[in-house]
């Protein structure tokens, strides 16, 4: 059996093809190690975070991956690329375009690429071949909303993503491209319109009716009672993490309301317990817990006010 899972793995390796398919490698693609000035390493053998790094690239759903980390990928200009996870970033937001990423690094877990805690992240272009797909939509758009076609491409796109829905597409000359922009942009509507639904809640006291507590761990949050929630236990990026979102949340990711609990004293984050800050456009809340351990609960800035709920009365 081991022979027969040694020679899968070593055939599945060879086809993921070139180090250009590998993320972007540690010490040329060497396991980390103490030496390494770039990643610390704790004496307990466990790889620490490394702050204030920034990449420029593509944002790039993230795939088959053979790492199981993190959500998207960031293409950089050398065909390779950093794996992303953005608790904190609505990451979908930004597919097909060319950002910049703010935050913290660390390496996979199998030591031979890097993954970044996502903490800000700019727009800087749009790529190009999604800004020709904005060009052949806009074409497609009735003539009452041909406004579109005349604003630059990084506006035209924010303007179509504001639109309830698009005619049927003509005949493009690159269907992929055109196919992967059309559900870049789906799943920007689908996600806007989950945050504008739970937006018109009240957040009164009588409507918090639900209640999810994790035994293992020790602690509850409170649940409107219009919303689905589920906890997917600990994650690569979370010692425990519950997702809430306005439909059922069947998938890691689907929820729009989320709560994690991390590693570190709430002091690392430089704030206060039961404060809530804006990141971006992402309101984040902050909660103290036992055991060198905090919360961090996040959601759109649309829902400051539920994450300012649940921050203050998690328990």
């Amino acid at each position: 059996m081991r022979l027969i899972l040694s020679l899968f793995f070593l055939a599945l390796l060879s086809a993921c093809g070139s180090k250009a398919d590998l993320p972007f490698p540690i010490n040329d693609g060497a396991a980390p190690s103490a030496d390494s000035p770039d990643i610390p390493v704790e004496t307990d053998g466990t790889r620490q975070e490394t702050g204030n790094v920034s990449y420029r690239g593509v944002v790039e759903p993230l795939g088959i991956s053979l790492y199981m980390q993190g959500t998207h990928r960031l293409a950089l200009e050398d065909d390779r690329f950093v794996l992303l996870e953005g608790p904190a970033t609505d990451l979908n937001a930004y597919l097909g375009e060319e950002v910049e990423v703010f935050g913290a690094v660390r390496p996979t877990v199998e030591g031979v690429g890097v993954i970044m805690r996502v903490e800000r992240i700019n727009r800087t272009t749009i790529r190009s071949d999604a800004s020709s797909a904005v060009s052949d939509i806009s074409s497609a758009i009735p003539s009452s909303l041909s406004f579109v076609s005349s604003l630059p491409s990084s506006q035209s796109s924010l303007a179509l993503s504001s639109l309830p829905s698009l005619p049927s597409l003509p005949s493009l000359s690159s269907r992929s491209v055109a196919s992967s922009f059309a559900s870049s942009m789906g799943s920007a509507l689908e996600h806007d319109a989950k945050v504008a639904m739970m937006a018109k809640e009240k957040f009164v006291k009588d409507h918090w009716t639900q209640e999810y507590c994790s035994t293992n761990v020790g602690f509850c949050v409170p649940i409107h009672r219009n919303w689905w929630f589920k906890s997917f236990g600990a994650t690569a990026s979370s010692l425990w993490h519950v997702e809430v979102s306005s439909e059922p949340v069947e998938n890691l990711g689907d929820g729009t309301l989320l709560v994690n609990l991390v590693h570190g004293d709430i002091s690392t984050s430089s704030a206060a317990d039961r404060e809530v800050r804006m990141h971006g456009n992402f309101a984040v809340g902050y909660r103290s817990f036992s055991e060198n351990r905090h919360f961090e609960i996040s959601a759109p800035g649309e829902l400051r006010e539920a994450v300012q709920y649940v921050t203050e009365n998690l328990k």
